[in-house]
């Protein structure tokens, strides 16, 4: 696992693209998109709020650590969950979006793999349950710290906006579907295996990269040889233009 400041997925690569065999793809459709830049910094304002009517509770370096504490412990929940599945993290990048106050602050990047659509709700709902629920849930119990147990519950409720819309649009998922983080498929025949293609170009620019992937009765292994069909044939080409590569 890697962490990487002031970078998103095009700094790795400049293009990614996936094909598939045996399966569909499942569009993801984001019914949050109008409110998806505004609705974190709403729900900042009860922090505000509550810091305000209880600073005199609350320890100012209290406040002034747990603002940027939040974020990497926020990541950790998502990379924590990935391992308890057995999966493995590429990178955690942290203000992909640079200072663009709309944007992200950060995200983890599990490696190429298979979520189930459970799984995939859980990984973004992990640090709403361990940093909004929990200490919500804790502060009823533990008194003499109440007060900073419900201001972290307060300020990861915004942090996690992002998340949690993401957990909505997740349940109009087919509950069959296939999950690979970057997109979604249906199978199209249960006793076939699924063969999926990953075409990439890095930043070298040393030429198209070709991977292949199967799953087949639960598991997911990636393949020593890869062969062409139309759709990759299709994309080398459309790398080959953009790039001035060859495959």
């Amino acid at each position: 696992m890697k962490i990487h400041f002031f970078k998103n997925e095009s700094h790795f690569y400049p293009r990614l693209s996936y094909t598939y065999e045996n399966a569909k793809n499942v569009p993801f459709v984001d019914r949050c998109k109008k409110i998806r830049k505004s609705m974190p910094w709403i729900l900042l304002i009860p922090s505000f709020v509550f810091y305000i009517l209880f600073r005199r509770q609350l320890p100012f370096m209290f406040y002034s650590w747990i603002l940027p504490l939040h974020i990497p412990v926020h990541e950790l929940c998502h990379t924590l969950f990935c391992w308890l599945c057995g999966r493995k993290v590429a990178r955690i990048c942290f203000f992909p979006n640079k200072f663009r106050l709309t944007g992200a602050g950060a995200y983890v990047k599990p490696s190429f793999g298979v979520f189930s659509k459970y799984q995939t709700i859980l990984l973004f709902a992990f640090p709403f349950l361990l940093l909004t629920v929990l200490p919500a849930i804790l502060a009823v119990f533990i008194p003499t710290w109440r007060e900073e147990l419900l201001l972290l519950s307060l300020i990861n409720l915004a942090g996690s906006t992002w998340d949690m819309m993401d957990v909505y649009n997740m349940f109009f998922l087919p509950k069959n579907g296939l999950y690979f983080g970057d997109f979604a498929v249906t199978v199209t025949d249960e006793t076939k295996p699924v063969i999926i293609h990953k075409l990439y170009v890095t930043n070298d620019m040393d030429g198209i990269h070709h991977k292949r992937f199967t799953y087949e009765n639960g598991k997911f292994t990636e393949n020593d040889s890869v062969y062409d069909i139309p759709d990759t044939i299709r994309l080398k080409k459309e790398f080959t233009e953009q790039f001035n590569l060859e495959g």
